[in-house]
Order: structure tokens, then sequence, then C-alpha cells
């Protein structure tokens, strides 16, 4: 297959997204750019780290320079393929990528995807026409490595950052401290967790906000 079409890529969708043994998890950046006249690529990005109370949203827009739109599609351009569904490459847990990269076309539209581990995310998946290829080659991991500076992953890796660096509890039980916070003494700070604690985020009279834990009220009382 031949896909020297995507150097005339109209649109390019990209959702670059991870899982796995992380407060911050899931983390997921989604981009939609549009080819301009001059040649960039611009449009939105959105960014979304964690879950619950500890998600965080955030939406940008972006540009991608010309001269790194031809840098990516040439890539693309380049990747060899091969007939057949992917398997995607799993080789440890607790690590789960989830990519995927849109490409529209005035001949229509592709769609590579992976979810796989190591260098690259080799090997990917592509689907064009009704048909199913793999691609055993690291140029769609590169052409995202490329993309990556200019479409919110840094703003994403700081988002990742607060929510990792928050204070929340270790889950270990013998890790316990607790004490009385500022001028409320029935608020304390704690590293334990379990069912009967809710840690919640106070800010006492004259003083920062503070990762707290109250008793947490328990909906059926009768287990």
């Amino acid at each position: 297959m031949d896909l020297s079409i995507v150097r005339l890529a109209t649109e390019i969708t990209v959702v670059d997204g991870w899982n796995g043994m992380s407060e911050a998890a899931p983390i997921v950046l989604r981009a939609n750019l549009n080819r301009q006249r001059d040649g960039t690529f611009a449009g939105s990005a959105s960014l979304r780290v964690g879950y619950g109370e500890r998600e965080t949203v955030q939406n940008l827009e972006v540009s991608v320079p010309k001269r790194t739109m031809v840098a990516v599609l040439s890539r693309l351009a380049k990747t060899t393929v091969a007939s057949g569904r992917y398997t995607p490459m799993l080789e440890h847990t607790d690590d789960y990528p989830s990519i995927t990269i849109k490409i529209e076309t005035p001949h229509g539209s592709m769609e590579l995807e992976t979810a796989s581990q190591g260098p690259n995310y080799v090997p990917w998946g592509l689907r064009h026409d009704g048909k199913e290829y793999t691609v055993a080659a690291a140029e769609p991991g590169r052409a995202l490595e490329l993309l990556r500076p200019h479409i919110g992953c840094k703003r994403l890796e700081e988002m990742v950052d607060a929510v990792c660096n928050r204070g929340f509890p270790s889950s270990e039980p013998d890790a316990v401290r607790a004490e009385p916070v500022d001028s409320d003494p029935e608020v304390v700070r704690s590293r334990f967790v379990d069912d009967s604690l809710e840690y919640v985020s106070v800010t006492p009279p004259e003083s920062k906000s503070t990762l707290v834990a109250r008793p947490k009220a328990r909906k059926d009382a009768t287990r």
C-alpha cells in the first residue's frame, strides 16, 4: 500500500492516551489540527488527567509549524505496511498506551492506532478503505514525537506533575501520621488510607490549602 497521499493531508486528529499505575491516570491528549493556507496546521487540544475528584481538564489552542508538519507527513508517507490485522506488543503490566492518528486527505481517510509498549509503540495498526494493515516500523512513533512538543504535551506533563505532587496519601496501612490542622482540632492530616477515611482539601484560617482526612460516612451500615 502506498501512503504517499498523506502528504496531502488536510486534517489530522491525534489521540495520545495512557493508563496504568499512577495517581494521574488516565492521561489523554486529543488534538484536532487543520491545514492552513501558509502550510501550518492549527487547531485545538484537550488535555485530561486523572479521574473523579482528581480529574483535571484543560483546552488549548495549538499550532504546528510548516517545517515540522512536512517532516511529520514525510515520515508517515515512508511507512511500510503489510496486509493483516495488527496485534499489539505487550511485555509488562500497568503500562497501557492508547494512541490513534487519523489523517484526512482529498482521497479519503486513514487511521493509525497502537496499544503497543516499548520504543515508538511498534507495531501499529492501519485502517484504510475498509482494509486493515500492520505497521512493523518506527515511523509513526517518530512522527508522533515530532508533533508532541506542539500539541500541548509540555502542559500535559505539568498537569501530571501537579496531580502526583498534591500529597495524596500513601496506601500503606502502617504509614500513619496525624496532627491537628491549625485552628480546627477535628481536622487531621493523615497518610492512612482505608475505607473509613475520605481525603479532602481544606484551607483553615491563615494557612495554605492542605490535603486532610475526615471520617468517611458509610452508605450501608448494615454490611
